[in-house]
């Protein structure tokens, strides 16, 4: 009776801790995805960087490829985050 009277709150405590977990690994990967937003977003505003914005033909080509990088790591959460956003509007509109 002992091991199946504990087994319910081991039950409620696994789960409790995969909360924790994912809830832990969402934030750490959003604010991954800010950090990588904020340094393209800067990097493209930059006029003097690893290759100059000046320079003819190339000057925005390291710009366009680190944006076109940050999209890459990140796409499925720009498609989260559009997804609630649609969500969200749909839902406020109704």
């Amino acid at each position: 009776m002992g091991s199946t009277a504990g087994a319910p709150f081991n039950e409620r405590g696994n789960v409790g801790r995969s909360f924790v977990a994912n809830r832990a690994e969402a934030h750490n990967t959003t604010r991954r995805w800010l950090a990588e937003t904020g340094f393209a977003a800067g990097y493209f505003l930059k006029r003097f960087d690893l290759i100059p914005d000046h320079v003819p033909e190339i000057g925005l080509a390291d710009d366009a490829l680190i944006l076109q990088r940050v999209i890459e790591r990140n796409q499925s959460e720009l498609h989260r985050g559009l997804a609630k956003s649609i969500d969200l509007a749909a839902d406020n509109s109704s």
